[in-house]
């Protein structure tokens, strides 16, 4: 707040909401984070807050640019996965990294996350806090007490395997007993990460509505269309913002982390294991004139 009242915020990076004729209801219509009925009382939280209304429409508007920029980055994802078969790249990671190696890939520092957000994403804005707030939210899950963010199997088996620690940040626990698992949960994310969607929706029953959070943002899409909200979700939701999507978004920014780290290695051996066999053929042809 101190930061955005005193003019310290980017104004390239603080100017997306300027573009935006339908304000903030535009920019809450534009991401389908939310159902039609969430997105009401979003709304309504949104004009109920203290922010100053400049900064409301930014952190909107920066939450959509984040989510159009990530959207665009899932087919490489894609492309890896259409050129290289998942069971062989779960096997490369248990035979050729092991434990070890493993251990080494999987962990992220905390402040990687307000990093990567500034650098590769360009928001240095009010939302880039709100985002560093939600980092905590995830690292301390278990505390909050709230249900599940997770919309899909993958996702799930993600969130309940990451861990926080306090000194190394977050990371996955790699043990010998439970490496077999913990490695073809990941590799199954890492295949969702090239889509079809950036967030996977969610139907969840009328009678769900005991999460304290907040009730029905977690029928997450990308940027366009609405669907049908459950009007029980509606009426037990609590006014005031959510932040569900954003520690989905975070998570996702953790695990995309990871995942290029595990396609630079598993690319960068593949090229020099075909450049061995390269020159054993031309070796061996060599020989055979010979």
């Amino acid at each position: 707040m101190f930061d955005f009242t005193q003019g310290g915020s980017c104004n390239c990076c603080g100017l997306p909401h300027l573009f935006n004729t339908g304000g903030i209801k535009g920019l809450i219509d534009a991401c389908t984070d939310l159902e039609t009925d969430a997105a009401a009382l979003e709304l309504n939280a949104m004009e109920k807050s203290p922010w100053p209304p400049q900064m409301r429409e930014e952190v909107w508007g920066d939450r959509v640019k984040l989510r159009l920029k990530m959207k665009r980055e899932m087919k490489k994802y894609k492309s890896f996965f259409e050129n290289h078969n998942a069971k062989n790249v779960q096997e490369w990671c248990l035979n050729t990294l092991g434990v070890d190696g493993l251990r080494r890939i999987f962990q992220m520092p905390r402040s990687e996350i307000k990093h990567i957000i500034e650098t590769n994403y360009g928001i240095c804005s009010a939302y880039s806090i709100v985002l560093c707030t939600v980092t905590e939210q995830v690292a301390n899950f278990a505390q909050t007490k709230y249900q599940s963010d997770a919309c899909s199997d993958e996702e799930m088996d993600f969130e309940d395997m990451l861990y926080s620690d306090r000194r190394a940040g977050f990371m996955l626990v790699m043990k010998e007993e439970i490496k077999d698992v913990v490695v073809e949960a990941f590799v199954q994310y890492m295949v969702r990460l090239g889509g079809p969607k950036l967030l996977m929706r969610r139907h969840r029953p009328a009678s769900d509505d005991s999460d304290s959070d907040r009730g029905d943002d977690n029928n997450d899409d990308d940027v366009g269309g609405k669907g049908v909200a459950s009007s029980q979700a509606t009426a037990s939701a609590k006014e005031g913002p959510s932040f569900r999507s954003d520690r989905r978004i975070v998570r996702l920014l953790i695990g995309r982390y990871w995942a290029d780290r595990i396609i630079n290695k598993y690319t960068n051996f593949m090229t020099s294991q075909n450049e061995i066999v390269k020159n054993s053929e031309v070796e061996a042809k060599e020989e055979a004139v010979r």
